[in-house]
């Protein structure tokens, strides 16, 4: 088994930072790492919505299928394609059901007991999934801009915050890709972050970014490195940039476009490189490396910066209700075997932080929030017509023992045998008495 050196002196260092200043646009960079290293970050979607809570409308629940980028798959698809789930039936998009029923990412209620849940599981970092500042075209698949409920979603966190042992609770984010993204309106993005959401003590600024190989490294530079023409660095916009490796050689352009560290994020077991468990200890030496090479750039690199490894974790992969022609991909999760497998080799690889992919990616299958058990069923029966989906009766999966909680309780293990941080007093273990 490998352990992680310093221990007690980063567990020190970090109880030092739990005293922030009360605008987090205040904490510095090298705050934000060691608040990150030996953390686990969870990605948190904010694109649910319920007809009581968003003006009488489903979102994400209803989701409709995604056509393939191949119209010869299309084909095989297409009484499905663009249709609709139909929650008012009981069909969701997703393979398990939420235990605390569909719910509304802009309810208070629902927000406050997600982040406990989250910090009781070990789940010190909450990525908020963000698609960019209002605009027509920045907006996922389903047309929901998650911009608008981030002032609420931050209100919760600072709510949690002040309760008894859950003060080192901390929401980051998580730059979702758009048309037209460019390191120009990132940059814009950045300030428009700052001046709307930095002055909640629950913010830190630490910013991953998905899809970040879609800009080149050269062009990442002139906003990231110091030299940069576009530069954040030392600037009120500085924060610390997490990088998606997605592909071999993605590592070295990240370093070269100044990212602070990389994520892996996909919990399809070797769906990429990066998401291949076999190269996960190549993966974080390299980024070991980096702090005693300096990185590409001489004189115009960061000399001898830690570039951090995030690897990410997830209980399994399930997108068929959603991306049907994408069955290859599908990984069960076989009880707790298929999580523990990834957990066992981010032990292995020895990297600076653990993120899980993911808290409520429901449609995608990821998800740790608890689920519905007992045979959980949709009975609706109905034909369908040219908006929605057909539905016929069926079960939803759920988790192995019939256990809502089982990997809100495995991570809090998990936490523990990664980097020997125990569970303290003040954390319950999570059990369906709970409320919602």
């Amino acid at each position: 088994m490998h352990c992680f050196p310093g221990i007690l002196v980063i567990q020190a260092l970090f109880m030092l930072l739990l005293d922030l200043p009360v605008s987090s646009s205040h904490v510095s960079t090298e705050s934000c790492r060691a608040l990150l290293r030996r953390s686990i970050t969870a990605f948190f979607y904010l694109w649910y919505g319920v007809p009581a809570h968003d003006n009488g409308r489903y979102l994400h629940w209803d989701h409709s299928v995604l056509p393939h980028w191949t119209s010869s798959t299309n084909e095989k698809f297409e009484a499905m394609i663009n249709k609709h789930h139909n929650p008012e039936l009981g069909d969701i998009h997703a393979p398990f059901f939420p235990a605390r029923g569909l719910y509304s990412s802009r309810d208070p209620h629902v927000l406050r007991h997600q982040f406990r849940e989250m910090h009781d599981a070990g789940i010190t970092l909450v990525a908020l999934s963000w698609w960019g500042r209002p605009s027509p075209t920045a907006a996922d698949s389903q047309g929901v801009n998650t911009d608008d409920a981030l002032p609420i979603v931050l209100a919760a966190a600072e709510e949690v915050r002040q309760e008894k042992g859950r003060g080192d609770l901390y929401i980051t984010m998580h730059l979702e890709p758009y048309p037209g993204r460019t390191i120009s309106t990132i940059k814009d993005d950045l300030a428009y972050i700052y001046e709307h959401y930095a002055h909640f003590s629950a913010f830190l600024p630490i910013f991953y970014v998905y899809d970040s190989y879609h800009i080149p490294p050269e062009e990442w530079a002139l906003l990231l490195q110091p030299w940069g023409k576009e530069s954040v660095r030392d600037t009120p916009l500085d924060g610390l940039f997490i990088g998606l490796w997605l592909e071999r050689d993605h590592g070295q352009a990240l370093v070269d476009g100044g990212f602070d560290g990389m994520y892996t994020y996909f919990a399809s077991v070797s769906f990429s490189f990066g998401s291949t468990l076999a190269n996960w200890d190549d993966m974080a030496a390299f980024c070991r490396r980096q702090g005693e090479l300096g990185g590409k750039g001489g004189e115009k690199q960061v000399g001898k910066r830690l570039f951090l490894s995030v690897l990410s974790v997830g209980p399994g992969y399930d997108d068929e209700k959603i991306r049907p022609w994408n069955k290859h991909n599908t990984k069960p999760r076989e009880g707790l075997d298929y999580m523990d497998r990834m957990l066992e080799a981010a032990r292995e690889a020895r990297p600076d932080a653990i993120s899980i992919t993911s808290y409520n990616e429901w449609g995608e299958g990821t998800q740790i929030e608890a689920a519905k058990v007992g045979e959980w069923r949709c009975e609706g029966n109905w034909e369908g017509n040219s908006t929605h989906l057909a539905v016929r009766p069926y079960v939803y999966q759920e988790y192995k023992g019939g256990d809502p909680y089982l990997y809100l309780n495995n991570v809090k293990l998990w936490r523990e045998l990664l980097w020997g941080m125990a569970a303290t007093e003040d954390e319950q273990t999570i059990n369906d008495k709970d409320e919602f």
